[in-house]
């Protein structure tokens, strides 16, 4: 486990968690003792205005903590996991309480990380080339391939021994789970899946299609699903699509957002066109 997701998971647990039992386990426990309807909303908001406050000073220390733990070259994605875990809700400290010296820390360790991001989007910058390419994630799609193959045997056989449920349930998981058999043949061929440039990005599966960067409108990439969505006009109709990452061979997702953002801050710069603009 990487340092960031275990300062996250401790996050959870000594943030989140308590603040979960007393929004919702007090409140219930209380209507269960006492059977009394007036009491549960009390509690209700009892439990709420607790959760606030404990969450309003345990958060700062918390940041504090998990900042010096991750290191500044970490506090970046640090930032934005507690932001989708929602152990913070923005980089301002929004609703937190935090005395002088935390503040004081916590302005030192936010400047560090954001002088520290400059330099590494400069170094991204030089080292990303005018286009970038993917090939199929191979092992992954292999393995899946195995797996449905594995069902599909069992699902039969349990047919074969009138088992309709569960050889039907079978079938169908080998038939609906993960990707298209089609991917296989781009696999198997060694094809680029994927290339994006400043101009264009052209995708082979599930269909194959290329969107000038010219007709879209915003993009965003969820990290946590590795999917990356593009809004685009297609004969004067706004359309969206959703391309799987996971299935090429991306080694580190995040890296491949900074790049991709770079490329189109590049074709911005060129162009002065705005679009798109990113949803992240």
């Amino acid at each position: 486990m990487s340092k960031v997701n275990k300062a996250i998971l401790i996050g959870q647990l000594v943030i989140n968690l308590p603040v979960l039992i007393l929004v919702l386990v007090m409140p219930t426990l209380i209507v269960h003792l006492s059977n009394s309807v007036i009491y549960f909303f009390l509690s209700l908001v009892f439990g709420i205005i607790s959760a606030w406050l404990y969450w309003a000073m345990s958060t700062p220390r918390w940041k504090l903590w998990a900042f010096k733990y991750v290191g500044v070259e970490n506090s970046f994605y640090l930032n934005e996991q507690a932001k989708l875990r929602y152990l913070t809700w923005s980089n301002r400290g929004f609703l937190e309480f935090r005395n002088k010296r935390l503040t004081e820390e916590l302005k030192k360790f936010e400047k560090e990380s954001a002088e520290y991001e400059q330099i590494e989007k400069i170094k991204i910058d030089l080292s990303t080339g005018d286009s970038l390419s993917y090939k199929f994630n191979k092992k992954s799609i292999y393995v899946e391939f195995i797996v449905r193959c594995f069902l599909l045997f069992v699902g039969s056989y349990m047919l074969s021994l009138d088992t309709w449920v569960l050889g039907c349930i079978l079938l169908l998981i080998a038939l609906f789970y993960g990707n298209h058999f089609k991917v296989l043949r781009p696999v198997v061929k060694n094809e680029i899946g994927l290339t994006i440039n400043e101009r264009w990005i052209y995708i082979s599966y599930p269909s194959k299609r290329i969107i000038d960067w010219n007709d879209a409108k915003a993009y965003s990439i969820n990290t946590e699903t590795m999917e990356l969505t593009i809004e685009y006009f297609h004969d004067g109709m706004l359309e969206s699509i959703d391309i799987k990452l996971a299935v090429f061979d991306i080694r580190d997702i995040n890296m491949f957002a900074k790049q991709l953002n770079i490329m189109l801050e590049r074709r911005q710069y060129k162009d002065g066109n705005q679009y798109p603009f990113s949803d992240n």
